[in-house]
């Protein structure tokens, strides 16, 4: 008896019925997601270790929020988000193109009004020559902030708390993603002319795989027992949804493979590698399976966190920027190399990883071109892509 899940879509109560187009076509809709879906979202800008000292800072621009964020550690070691924008004239505080850095305070260039690293205006040059002015009524305008898991999350008018939006997530994990030891190995950016629906959708199931990515694993996601690439495990939740992706645990593992595995188990691979979820939160192989290879982990609305056994730690991006705009992100986070060999296997990987992505982004420009075409308003979508059906369905909540 297969012991993979079926049914999915009936089981967490969602319609079968193919699905609209028009979610990512019109103008309209889209402006509803700003303001309905977007603007009361929780919403990742970073990791906390990105920043790790005081006055230490990043910078976000949020297209869809029509803002642009600044994020500090201030001198008593509390993370605060607040809108990048000078109180006096609106200027933006920090240089075009910073993305982050480290600062006692922030001046505007514009007029030489100063911040101080938890948003308090302290220097306004001439102040006697403005009319019934206190400098602590204009300070920078805050942003909700908070922290889970390591990472740093703004949400720009919420109505919930950070630990009530993630929900069943929230103690999934239990500190696996918060520690420093994960480092960076990679960070790639793409602009993509396709909604940021579209672009997500891509990632969020595995039905592509042998298809689309053939060339890059032809055996690890499907082989002669699953052909399909069918899901090993999936849960929807209220807004969140978790797929767990098998591996093949029979892929013999090419040349170049077989000589980094000697030097490191960090190789991109996408082995079936169960040994490395023991013990771990209930997150990581909620299937507890032998043929665990990664799970996708989608905190909505544009958030995507990959737990897999050949990299501690990937992120995703979908940040909207207009209807049929988006601008896609990932990062790869690995332990820290301790020699060459593990040093190459890491290069190795992110660059394999990075090829891969960019199968994943090939096909979405050319979709997005023709969804307005007009020769059909509607998607069907199988039970294999029951994560991609959830996540219009808990936009369209969010609308009403």
């Amino acid at each position: 008896m297969d012991p993979r899940p079926t049914n999915l879509t009936h089981k967490y109560g969602m319609s079968t019925e193919p699905m609209p187009l028009e979610p990512n076509i019109s103008a309209n809709y889209f402006e509803q997601e700003r303001e309905k879906v977007f603007t009361h979202s929780w919403m990742n800008i970073g990791r906390t270790y990105d920043i790790p000292n005081p006055g230490d800072y990043l910078v976000k621009t949020i297209d869809v929020l029509r803002t642009s964020v600044l994020i500090v550690r201030g001198r008593d070691h509390k993370i605060r988000a607040f809108h990048n924008m000078c109180r006096h004239r609106g200027n933006k505080l920090t240089a075009p193109g910073i993305e982050m850095g480290s600062a006692k305070g922030f001046s505007c260039a514009f007029h030489g009004w100063t911040y101080d690293p938890e948003g308090n205006l302290v220097v306004v040059p001439d102040e006697a020559e403005f009319f019934d002015f206190d400098k602590c009524d204009n300070g920078l305008a805050p942003i909700e902030c908070d922290t889970w898991e390591g990472f740093i999350f703004i949400a720009k008018a919420p109505k919930e708390s950070l630990q009530s939006w993630l929900g069943e997530f929230y103690d999934r994990f239990e500190g696996y993603f918060d520690t420093p030891d994960y480092v960076r190995v990679s960070y790639y950016r793409a602009e993509v002319n396709a909604n940021w629906k579209v672009v997500l959708d891509a990632f969020v199931e595995a039905y592509h795989a042998p298809f689309l990515h053939g060339g890059a694993y032809p055996d690890q996601l499907s082989w002669e027992d699953n052909r399909f690439a069918h899901l090993l495990g999936a849960e929807m939740f209220e807004r969140h949804r978790v797929l767990s992706i098998e591996g093949n645990p029979d892929h013999d593992p090419s040349p170049i493979e077989k000589h980094l595995l000697k030097y490191s188990d960090q190789v991109f691979t996408l082995l079936a590698n169960p040994e490395k979820s023991k013990g771990l939160p209930k997150g990581i192989n909620p299937t507890r399976d032998d043929k665990w290879a990664f799970d996708i982990n989608v905190i909505f609305p544009n958030f995507y966190i990959a737990s897999m056994s050949v990299m501690p730690l990937v992120t995703y991006h979908f940040w909207p920027v207009a209807v049929d705009r988006t601008v896609w992100q990932t990062e790869h986070y690995m332990f820290a190399a301790k020699n060459a060999g593990e040093l190459l296997a890491q290069q190795y990987s992110k660059v394999f990883a990075r090829d891969v992505q960019r199968e994943d982004l090939i096909t979405l420009e050319n979709t997005q071109s023709v969804l307005a075409s007009g020769a059909f308003t509607t998607m069907p979508l199988s039970d294999q892509e029951v994560a991609v059906r959830h996540g219009y369905k808990v936009v369209e909540e969010m609308l009403r």
